[in-house]
């Protein structure tokens, strides 16, 4: 049909896994609700365009219309069921990360106060060691999830680029982590108790725009 090989030349996500002239295969959700699912393209009249239909006429029909009913092919249902696994894998290991990411400074915060106050603070370092050694694993997880959803899947956009550069950002922040376990292994921690409490929640700072990124795609 028109719809599946303008899918197909727009996308190569699309490309051969749309059976055409099959009336008796239920048609699943709109070629648009689809593609919506898969790349995370949000603009409807763009998509059009993008499928070839840049006669006036055409485009027309298609922003009436809620629904642009197409009929995928299993390999295709398959290709979007493993992409929405992919995703579901790299929020779940994304939020592993950040329990990390905002417990270890706190670790840090009672590791201080406990030094000052005179006391035993032997099993804050362990705990730090190991929640680093986990925030670490789960880090490496989320990423290759996402490098899989980047460059598998074509899903791109200035928000992904954005979103990229706070990633790396936070990578630093992880590693000014590993700096300061090795200080308080060493017993040479220089900063208050005041200073881990405001790099704690500096993480924000990073984790809210890519949030905004993920949510709202507002490039």
């Amino acid at each position: 049909s028109i719809e599946s090989n303008a899918l197909a030349l727009a996308n190569p996500l699309f490309a051969n896994v749309f059976d055409t002239g099959n009336d008796n295969q239920t048609h699943c959700e709109s070629g648009y609700g689809l593609h919506q699912r898969a790349t995370g393209h949000k603009d409807k009249e763009q998509y059009y365009v993008n499928l070839g239909h840049r006669n006036s006429t055409w485009l027309s029909r298609y922003q009436e219309n809620e629904r642009l009913c197409i009929t995928p092919s299993r390999q295709y249902c398959t290709s979007l069921m493993m992409l929405l696994w992919v995703k579901t894998a790299h929020i779940l290991f994304v939020i592993a990360w950040m329990a990390g990411v905002f417990y270890l400074p706190r670790i840090l915060v009672h590791y201080v106060e406990g030094k000052n106050a005179g006391e035993d603070t032997r099993r804050l370092v362990i705990m730090a060691g190991k929640l680093l050694k986990f925030s670490s694993l789960m880090a490496v997880l989320a990423i290759i999830p996402g490098m899989i959803l980047w460059l598998g899947y074509d899903i791109s956009g200035d928000w992904l680029t954005v979103k990229l550069v706070l990633v790396i950002l936070l990578i630093g922040y992880q590693f000014q982590c590993f700096r300061y376990l090795r200080q308080m292994v060493q017993d040479e921690i220089i900063h208050s108790s005041v200073f881990f409490r405001f790099f704690n929640e500096s993480a924000l700072i990073i984790v809210i725009p890519i949030l905004i990124m993920v949510v709202v795609k507002p490039f």
